[in-house]
């Protein structure tokens, strides 16, 4: 695990260094959301900003910052 992030509820995110990132509920139950380890987007630290649902994730090797909007 490389990041950590509350989303409320017992919700979080997290990501691993690889470049997946998932969402985990207060049951323990991992849902994938982004899989970018085959382009080799290494996840750096992210950023998860509540009023906007959107996931900012700066890439450890290319010098790009990417977002997603996260729906429910």
């Amino acid at each position: 695990m490389d990041g950590i992030a509350a989303l409320g509820n017992g919700n979080y995110l997290i990501s691993d260094f690889n470049g997946k990132i998932y969402r985990v509920n207060d049951r323990g139950e991992m849902q994938l959301l982004l899989n970018a380890t085959a382009p080799g987007m290494f996840c750096a630290a992210f950023e998860y900003i509540p009023e906007n649902h959107l996931l900012v994730v700066p890439t450890y090797t290319d010098n790009r910052v990417i977002a997603f909007e996260l729906k429910e």
